[in-house]
């Protein structure tokens, strides 16, 4: 009877706990309840022996209340730069204390080339007049004269005025007597107004476009070569940007001079020939007004590989805080005092399911960027707003150029794979030049770009970090009712936090059908935390405790640096249940 009653004693028992050791308090429970049961049944036994009493229908489960049971938690600080692992080959990087998207690529255009110009030659002539001459008698200022007319329409699209032109070109006025007796004494030649050049004998007075040979001649190999044209000299000299085409009609002449018989006799039918000769017109420069357009201004797609996985996971949906643009260009033309410019299109690339590629419509500057008639390389960002001092060092002499909207190059739900530089309608502007090289290549319209993004959380977007603690080893014959976390946290995060935490059983996995209620932490404040988990939980190993980084409308767009976090202290984890055994 005494063991009966000492059993029914113990089994009504409820022992209340605080411990401040969980596996102490496991071997308590382990160690000590079976013993005080085994003294207990030894003292019944010896006090109350009769074969006759039956004690099958005995109760032999004892249970024990937990209450507020003390579990450490190594767990002081939550930093973003934890949570945000770099890679040294990604993509993102830790500049100025910020986390940045750095992306490099080059572009380049074809050869810059205008066509050159040649213009086939007109027909020629052979002219002969016949005289008859006393001796030392004279025909003064005999004519010979013939029209030309140079006509192509293969000028180069890219050609829009022409002033002048630098040319290979030769005129050849020779001339012939029948007689060694007759000459030509002192020939004066007329070539098209508005040309430079020289002639292969005789003086060139460039005011009246003439030519005059000084002496006596039977035979006289006379040629003119053209070396430029002053189109604005010459009224007959056309252009016709609309069809490409030159016409330049004129004609030459002998005018000047007389024809003699220097010998003792008349002498009869003797014949004087100029022949008119006209060569190919080969244009090698020209002064007036150009413009250049390449269809094939080319460059690297942004690749956003390796971008940590808090960064590019469902419902983190980020952008860029001012992004810029940098972009260092070469203008091959700038000696001839041409300038450049070139529309820019920003766009993304995601995959589709079937892991291709689509392009997003993208985001165009609103303006051209213009790259000026400047030897040497010149650097530009392209943002938002002007960086100031805030840019990127590498390039302090950029000049800032307008470019809204460009904070949205990223949108969407995570990070795209892929971003592209477009370069719309580049080539040269509309300029006048001088002396402009044609059917010469002039080089590359050629630099590098730079993505410099500091990376912010758009509104309603999060990212989730999540940690462990493991290795409790409550076994299942302690069934936690209640746990509670408690600790003082101060968050130098700029935007809100959400924090929760999940039980874990034995294998690592979540235990369900618990209640969960988490915490808020606010942008930048200092406040107590508390969460608690309520349910019928066994075997619990741990828990996994989750921050949800979660931007509101009024922290939108404030950049993320490694050094914003959480930092905890007096954390708490109490647990209250109760434990069962059997006898």
């Amino acid at each position: 009877m005494l063991w009966l009653i000492f059993c029914n004693f113990v089994h009504d028992l409820h022992i209340h706990i605080t411990h401040k050791n969980q596996s102490n308090m496991i071997k308590f429970m382990n160690d000590h309840v079976g013993k005080v049961f085994c003294v207990a049944i030894s003292v019944g036994l010896v006090g109350c022996i009769d074969e006759n009493y039956d004690l099958s229908d005995i109760d032999t489960t004892v249970q024990i209340d937990v209450k507020d049971l003390v579990i450490p938690l190594n767990m002081s600080e939550m930093r973003l730069n934890s949570i945000i692992d770099l890679d040294d080959d990604g993509v993102l990087k830790e500049i100025n204390g910020e986390y940045v998207i750095i992306q490099e690529g080059d572009f380049h255009s074809d050869e810059i080339k205008i066509n050159s110009i040649e213009i086939d030659s007109p027909d020629g002539n052979l002219q002969s007049k016949s005289v008859t001459l006393a001796a030392g008698q004279a025909v003064k200022n005999p004519r010979y004269a013939h029209d030309f007319s140079y006509h192509t329409e293969g000028v180069d699209d890219y050609v829009d005025q022409i002033e002048s032109a630098e040319v290979v070109w030769r005129i050849g006025m020779p001339l012939q007597t029948s007689s060694t007796d007759v000459v030509f004494r002192n020939p004066v030649y007329k070539i098209p107004e508005g040309l430079k050049g020289y002639p292969s004998v005789g003086v060139y007075d460039e005011t009246t476009s003439t030519v005059t040979v000084t002496g006596d001649f039977h035979i006289l190999d006379f040629s003119f070569n053209v070396t430029e044209i002053d189109c604005t000299a010459n009224p007959d000299f056309k252009f016709d940007k609309e069809d490409h085409s030159i016409e330049f009609p004129g004609y030459v002449a002998l005018v000047g001079g007389e024809i003699v018989n220097i010998g003792t006799e008349t002498i009869t039918g003797a014949t004087v020939s100029v022949d008119f000769q006209f060569d190919v017109m080969t244009v090698k420069t020209i002064t007036g007004y150009v413009h250049y357009q390449t269809d094939n201004l080319t460059s690297e797609r942004i690749v956003l590989e390796d971008i940590p996985d808090y960064l590019s996971q469902p419902g983190t949906s980020l952008i860029m805080d001012n992004p810029q643009i940098y972009i260092t260009a070469s203008n091959p033309l700038a000696g001839y005092g041409v300038t450049a410019s070139t529309g820019i299109v920003i766009s993304q690339y995601r995959a589709d399911d079937n892991g291709d590629l689509d392009s997003i419509s993208g985001i165009e500057m609103p303006e051209p960027l213009r790259i000026g008639a400047v030897e040497g390389a010149q650097s530009f960002c392209l943002s938002p707003d002007d960086p100031g001092s805030q840019g990127y060092d590498k390039f302090p002499d950029a000049v800032w150029h307008s470019y809204p909207g460009l904070g949205r190059i990223v949108y969407g739900d995570g990070l795209p794979q892929e971003l592209g530089i477009y370069f719309q309608n580049p080539g040269m502007d509309h300029c006048h030049v001088t002396k402009f090289e044609v059917g010469k290549n002039l080089g590359e319209l050629k630099g590098t770009y730079t993505l410099y993004a500091p990376l912010a959380m758009e509104a309603g977007s999060q990212v989730r970090y999540s940690g462990r603690e493991t290795g409790w080893g409550l076994e299942n014959d302690l069934t936690v009712t209640t746990l509670q976390l408690t600790a003082s946290v101060s968050s130098t995060l700029p935007v809100n936090v959400y924090v929760e935490a999940w039980p874990l059983d034995m294998n690592g996995e979540r235990i369900s059908n618990v209640e969960i209620k988490g915490a808020d932490v606010a942008a930048g404040t200092s406040t107590d935390l508390n969460i608690t988990i309520t349910g019928e939980i066994a075997g619990l190993d741990g828990i996994e405790y989750v921050a949800k980084v979660i931007s509101g409308d009024n922290t939108a767009g404030i950049t993320l640096k490694p050094s914003q976090g959480l930092d905890f202290s007096g954390i708490r984890i109490k647990v209250s249940g109760h434990y069962r055994t059997e006898m």
